[in-house]
Formats: structure tokens, sequence, C-alpha cells
């Protein structure tokens, strides 16, 4: 029966970990964790009955299977729910908090209405309440673990991140070293404080994430005020290059009736072949005038335009093709900013080619709510990937990632980075 209840005590923990990705993760991940998590139970169950039929339920046999049966449970989360093993050591060590409280509380009740009963009976009673408590107090606890993680990259990104993380982990060690002896009940000291350094640390980390909040929303303010000198920037250099070309339609212009003089001459003189040579090279002058519209959305179609054009200046082969509608159904700041920096890091890695293998290839299609985006450019250096997306070391290069990566995850697009054969693509489709 104890091996029975305390395997359900494990996989009870197992739950709360649970709860904190329960609304991320994917229906695939949750079938295989619980599969596992079942079948790894039934061996929890002979091991356990094994270690109490050879050392008898004493205290500290009692004691070790709570304190290490947990580390498969584990081991199995970390394998089939994708996070952070970060995040994952910081699920463990509140869950590890709160168990502790648990049955701090479960201990102190046993002493109060169980104390003269037999060893066995006693932890009999303390793995029934133990659950008790935990069904009792089920309603607090997926609050409290469905909303426990801060936001996403916390501990990568903030400097005291992974002290955060061992923080539990020192404070469930401290208690557990006086936990560890075969002692069946411990003072009412030691009962206390191991309910008073769980509340400080919860009391602590409820400021960390307070104060998370508040440099998050500097931080969204200082990338807001850069968003807005991106357009700015975007629309003043759009508006050089439509300048640049009306400067040329003017000489053009200007320039026209001298043209027609000299055709007529040529014509008059029979000088055909001339006159078709002096046709092509104002054709082709007046090509250079083109403003290209790439779609109806302004933002949209400078950014295309800008970058198109830099690429052109520095001798890259383009290619495209966008089919995009008149109206957009996602934020045209946020498609434009993707664009942009897609097409940014394409330039920068084709400059860093001979000048036979500068070329990019943008295609962008739009049919109904979907959209798909595919840019590609020849490179041949080493990328490293993270999270699959590019990582560099240079100053200044991880922001267009970062773009990237919230452009992801506020519209639930799906991504893929891949460099094959010297040929380095990015595949974009969400739904609209």
């Amino acid at each position: 029966v104890i091996s029975i209840l305390l395997v359900i005590v494990q996989i009870s923990d197992s739950y709360l970990r649970y709860l904190v990705f329960s609304r991320k993760a994917v229906k695939s991940e949750i079938r295989q964790l619980w599969l596992k998590i079942s079948i790894y139970s039934i061996f929890c169950f002979f091991a356990y009955f094994a270690i109490f039929s050879h050392f008898g339920v004493i205290p500290i046999a009692y004691k070790l299977v709570l304190m290490i049966g947990w580390i498969p449970f584990f081991a199995i989360s970390v394998k089939y729910v994708k996070i952070s093993i970060l995040q994952h050591f910081f699920i463990f060590g509140i869950s590890a908090i709160w168990n502790l409280m648990n049955h701090s509380v479960t201990s102190i009740i046993d002493v109060i209405f169980f104390e003269s009963e037999s060893q066995i009976s006693i932890y009999t009673y303390h793995a029934l309440i133990y659950l008790t408590i935990f069904v009792i107090l089920l309603p607090i606890e997926r609050k409290c673990f469905v909303n426990l993680l801060p936001r996403e990259n916390f501990f990568d990104e903030q400097p005291y991140g992974k002290y955060i993380v061992l923080f539990p982990f020192v404070i469930t060690f401290g208690i557990l070293i006086l936990w560890t002896d075969n002692h069946l009940f411990h003072s009412w000291q030691e009962r206390i404080s191991r309910m008073y350094l769980p509340f400080a640390f919860f009391l602590f980390y409820r400021y960390v994430l307070s104060a998370n909040k508040e440099i998050y929303e500097k931080q969204k303010t200082v990338r807001y005020n850069q968003r807005l000198k991106e357009q700015l920037s975007a629309l003043k250099e759009y508006n050089e290059l439509i300048q640049r070309n009306q400067q040329q339609m003017r000489i053009l212009r200007h320039d026209m009736r001298h043209d027609y003089r000299l055709i007529y001459e040529m014509l008059q003189d029979g000088n055909i072949e001339k006159v078709l040579e002096h046709i092509k090279i104002k054709e082709n002058i007046l090509n250079l005038t083109i403003v290209q519209n790439f779609c109806y959305a302004p933002i949209v179609n400078a950014a295309i335009s800008i970058y198109l054009q830099r690429a052109k200046d520095y001798d890259i082969k383009i290619e495209h093709k966008i089919n995009l509608p008149e109206k957009l159904n996602i934020d045209e700041n946020d498609f434009a900013i993707l664009i942009s920096n897609l097409l940014e890091n394409a330039i920068n890695a084709s400059l860093k080619q001979p000048p036979e293998r500068r070329a990019i290839s943008i295609t962008i299609e739009h049919i109904e709510n979907q959209c798909a985006l595919e840019i590609t450019n020849l490179f041949d250096g080493e990328i490293i990937f993270e999270n699959g997306l590019p990582k560099t070391s240079e100053d200044g290069h991880g922001i267009g990632m970062l773009s990237l990566k919230n452009f992801v995850e506020k519209y639930n697009a799906q991504m893929d980075f891949s460099q094959e054969n010297g040929e380095v693509k990015v595949l974009m489709y969400w739904e609209s």
C-alpha cells in the first residue's frame, strides 16, 4: 500500500510540473509524457516494494524513496517537453519547495493525531494526508503553477536569471540535509523552519517578477522607439529614392526635345541602326527611373523597394515574385520589419561572397488567409544555429533575430532556417 501511495505522490509532483507548460505544450508531447510516466510508474511500484520488503518501512528508506524517486520522472519531463533546461530546473525547484511545505504540514498532522500509531501506519497516513492536501489545494496549485514562469528567455537574458534558477535548489538542499536521518519525527523548530524558508523565497521571487516586468516594459519602450527610428529612416531612404528618380526624369524631359531632333536628323540621313541604338540607350536610362510598386501597403512596399535597390547598388542579382493583397490582415509595421531584417541579413551575407556568387531570391505568396515567405541567398561560410535561428557574436545583429522570433510568436508562424550546399534559405508560413 505504501509503495502504491508513494508512486501516486510522485505522479502528483509530476502533475504540478506539467501544469507550468500545459498551455503551450503540443498534444503529441503531452501524450508521450504521460505514457512514459505511466509506464515508469509501474516499474517504480515494484522497485519501492522491493526496497521496503528488504529494508522494512523505516524512516531512512521512506525518505530516500521520496528524495530520489523524482529523478526519473524529472528526466522524462526534460526529454518530452521542449523547453529550456533552465526552465525545467526552475520548475522542479519550485515544485520541490511546494512539496516540502506540504510534507511539513503533513508531518505536523501526523504528530498531532497519529504519534501513538505504529511506524508503518504513520507513513501510510502520511502519504494519504499528503495526497489529500494536494487534492484540496489543487485550485490554488493550478493558478500558481500555470502562471509560474516569467516571460520566455528571462533566465537567459537577465544577468541574474541563472542565479534565480539555482535559488530554489539551494533552499531545498538546505532543508533536505536536516531531513536525511533515521528519525521518525523532528522537532517543532525544524518543522517551522521548513515552512519559513520557502515562504521567504516566494516573496523574493514575486519581487523579481515585478522587477522583471518593469525592466521588460522599459525594453519594450526602447524597442518601440527603435522601431519608429527604423520606419523614419526607411521612409527617408524611400523618399530619396523617389527624388533621385524624379531628378532623372527631369533630365530626360529636358533632353527629350534634343533627342527628337537628333532622331529626326538620323532618319533623314537614313541611319536606322544609329536611331535604334540611340532609342535603346534612352530606354535603359528610362528603366532606371522606375519606382516599382510591389504591394499596396506603403510601408511594406517601401521596405521591399529600399532593400532590393540596395542589393542592385551592390551588384547583387535579384529575383523576386511578390503577390500580396490590397489589404494585409497582419500589422503592416511588423511585416515590414520582418522583411527588412531578413533582406538585410541576406545582403550582408552576399557581400561576403565573391561577386559571381552574389544573388538573392525573395518570394511572397498570399492566397486567401495563408501567407508564405521565402528568401534565399548564397553563403559559403559556417552558420551556427541556436533554437532554429542563426546565432551571431557581432554587436547589434542579434536584434534582427529577436524581431523575427517576436513575429513568429505573435502570429503563430511556422519557420525553417537552413543552410545546404552553400545556399541559405528561410521559409516562413502563417495564417492571417
